[in-house]
């Protein structure tokens, strides 16, 4: 029960701070590098679902040998905290 309550505080933390918004397909991502939707391993940020093609990548993580693409910081942190929860509710 502690581990939800932490999950759904986390959650709503990410949904609280928001996340990123924008019509910007590409975007600066992580060290540097120009990152679009097309080199992601899910067109979807593993948090928030955001679409990626729709909206600006604000980071990236490589997870797995994967690369993931995340709309704000906040979901990139909850992303890092829990990575397999938020990967078995992605849509396949």
């Amino acid at each position: 029960m502690k581990k939800w309550t932490s999950a759904l505080i986390l959650v709503s933390a990410v949904i609280l701070i928001g996340c990123g918004g924008g019509r910007n397909k590409k975007m600066e991502g992580a060290k540097g590098i120009d990152v679009s939707p097309d080199k992601l391993s899910h067109k979807l940020d593993p948090v928030c679902q955001m679409g990626m093609e729709q909206h600006p990548i604000a980071d990236t993580m490589t997870y797995k040998e994967k690369l993931y693409g995340f709309c704000s910081p906040g979901c990139k942190e909850a992303f890092t905290a829990e990575p397999e929860k938020f990967l078995s509710e992605l849509p396949k």
